[in-house]
């Protein structure tokens, strides 16, 4: 692979022309229509990928099992060096096309012998890394908030909901307690010599028996 195409590259700031050219030596040309996943959270470590052209995206799921995106990788920038560097050997996320676009994937093992001899490639993962942790962070964070925000609506929803039904229910028990009264006789029936008294008195709005 031509050096020129991955000399701009944010992983070789600072990095010499000769490093490179190593690197670029390590690299393998890759492309990716639009839709098409390179790897997903968890998966092992294919090692780190340039971006040449196009727009990548990653996500990550949240607390609540939510697809966030964390991060919308373009030209300049890298991916994947947070389980090469740290040494996790799986991906913290899962990268999708966004765009037709063309990279280039240096091996995770090749990865490790260019930073073996060249720390700055170190510094400069490492640097990566520390943003894409912190936007990550900012991302999750708003979606824990929006997560909140839903359920809290959710529950408002359901109580006014449970509220409108036990409305209802009461309403129709009173209908039932004013029929059921009214099965009752008026006044009380008298007989000569017999002096007769009854009450009914239901434990709650209706009574079972009458």
């Amino acid at each position: 692979m031509d050096p020129r195409l991955i000399a701009d590259n944010k992983l070789f700031a600072g990095i010499d022309a000769r490093r490179v050219a190593e690197a670029a030596r390590a690299a393998e040309p890759v492309a990716f229509a639009p839709g098409e996943r390179l790897w997903g959270e968890g998966d092992p470590s294919r090692g780190v990928l340039l971006v040449l052209d196009g727009e990548l995206a990653v996500t990550q799921r949240s607390a609540s099992g939510a697809v966030v995106e964390i991060a919308r990788p373009s030209p300049g920038d890298f991916i994947g060096a947070t389980s090469a560097v740290l040494g996790t050997d799986i991906h913290s996320g899962t990268v999708t096309a966004a765009t037709a676009v063309r990279a280039c994937l240096i091996p995770h093992d090749r990865f490790a012998a260019l930073t073996a001899t060249e720390p700055g490639l170190v510094t400069n993962a490492v640097t990566n890394i520390v943003a894409s942790l912190r936007r990550a962070n900012a991302s999750l964070l708003e979606a824990a908030e929006r997560d909140r925000s839903e359920l809290e609506r959710r529950v408002s929803e359901r109580t006014a909901a449970l509220e409108r039904m036990n409305r209802r229910v009461r309403r129709e028990l009173e209908i039932a307690q004013r029929i059921q009264r009214n099965l009752l006789p008026e006044r009380r029936r008298e007989f000569p010599g017999v002096t007769a008294s009854a009450e009914y008195l239901p434990c709650d709005e209706l009574g079972g028996d009458i």
